[in-house]
Formats: structure tokens, sequence, C-alpha cells
């Protein structure tokens, strides 16, 4: 199994359950979040890479409502037809809109529980650090993208929060490699580093969005979703397994 945040035994979690503090506070330092964050990571990495697809997918079609001005909308049949188009992109606009919304909302939840576990440190030792710190970095990228988005502003600024969230992510994964952290460090590492590729690829997609670009940053994207759900599956399995008898 691996197991990326029960790196320790189940009594060890018992044993850091402060009875000279408050209950809430207690249970906090026992509960352990990482399988969630792992699960809702993969779910913003696929509305990522869907957003960026739909976004180079819909830049290449002219708008309707343009379209029918050139064409002067001089006849009944060219009014219909620009109608259409119009009806058609504001649908598109709509999808859109629920991506961005959708995205920003699993920011918001990134960048709470990133905040949260770097101020309670529910995990042991480093590993607080190591997914509690790029978590909330995560959550703050997902957050200015969708907001800029759903203000009428591009996604430069944005995107080059993610390069340097990228080079944050391949940073630690040399740190889990050479310092062996997590039961499985090369299963870790690939998912930071193939979140860190994306990152990194992310100003290229948005400046110069083309069909290698984006098709690139998908990859990542989907790479990065895959290895964060199988991390998060595992972990789902091994909490309900170690947490079966625990009682607060």
């Amino acid at each position: 199994m691996l197991r990326l945040c029960l790196c320790t035994s189940f009594n060890s979690y018992t044993l850091r359950y402060n009875r000279t503090r408050s209950s809430i506070y207690s249970v906090i330092n026992v509960i352990d979040p990482l399988a969630g964050m792992l699960w809702l990571t993969a779910a913003s990495a696929v509305l990522v890479a869907v957003f960026f697809i739909k976004t180079e997918m819909f830049g290449a079609k002219a708008p309707g409502a343009e379209k029918a001005v050139r064409m002067g909308a001089g006849s009944a049949v060219t009014q219909t037809f620009g109608s259409k188009e119009a009806g058609a992109e504001l649908v598109e606009r709509k999808s859109m809109g629920s991506l961005a919304v959708s995205v920003g909302v699993l920011g918001g939840f990134a960048l709470i529980m990133g905040l949260w576990m770097n101020t309670t440190w529910p995990l042991v030792s480093s590993y607080n650090i190591l997914f509690g710190e790029i978590y909330a970095g995560f959550g703050l990228v997902l957050l200015m993208g969708s907001i800029s988005y759903l203000l009428g502003y591009d996604l430069k600024a944005a995107s080059y929060v993610g390069a340097i969230l990228g080079l944050w992510g391949l940073t630690d994964a040399y740190g889990i490699l050479i310092n062996g952290m997590t039961s499985e460090p090369a299963i870790a590492a690939a998912m930071y580093i193939f979140g860190g590729i994306a990152g990194l690829l992310s100003p290229v997609a948005v400046h110069k969005p083309s069909k290698a670009t984006v098709a690139a940053l998908t990859l990542f994207l989907v790479l990065f979703a895959l290895t964060a759900w199988f991390i998060g599956f595992e972990a789902s399995i091994e909490h309900l397994r170690a947490f079966a008898k625990y009682s607060p």
C-alpha cells in the first residue's frame, strides 16, 4: 500500500491527542485530510485541462455577433445565421464560466486547507510543509485564474505565478527523492514533477495558445491528475483501515 501520510503507526497518531488542550483542537490534530486533498487536486487539474482545451477551440472561432457585423447582416438568412452563431457562442461562454467558477471553488478549498495544514500541522513532521504550503499556493493560482477570467481579464499574471509554482513543485520533488519522503518517493515525486512541468508550461499556453502548446499542457495536467488520483485512492483505502477502530 502507498501510504503518503500514514508513515507512522496508528498509535503514533493517538499519542498526538493532547488532553491538556481543547477537545476541538485535539481532534483537529489527529485528522488526516491528505486523501481528500489529493482527490480534489486531481479534479482541479482535469478542469484546468478542459478549460485550456475549450479556450483554444473557442478562440479559433469567430464570434457570431462580430461575424454578422462584418458580413453586413443584410439579409434575413445572414441575420439568422449570425443569430445562431451568437447563440452558440453564448452557450460556450456559459460553459466556460461554469468551468471557471468550479476551478475557483476548488482553489478556495485548496487555499483554506493548505493554510489550515500549515497552522495546525495535522500530519507528522515536515509532511505538513511538503503538502500544506504548495497546496495553498496551488489554491491561490486557481483563484487568481478563475477571478481574472470571470472579470474579463487575461490569465497572463496568473500564468506567471503558475510558473513559479511549477518551479516550487520541481524543488519539492527533488526534496522528496533525496530525503526518501513517503513510502513511495518515486511516485510522489512524479506527481510533483508532472504538476511542476504543467505550471512551467502555463505561460506558454496563455501567451501563445495553439494545439501544440495546449496539448503539451494538457498532457502534463492529465499525468498530474492520474498520479494524484492513484495516490489518493491508495491513501483512502489505507486511512479507512488504519482509523477503523479510532475514536477521539
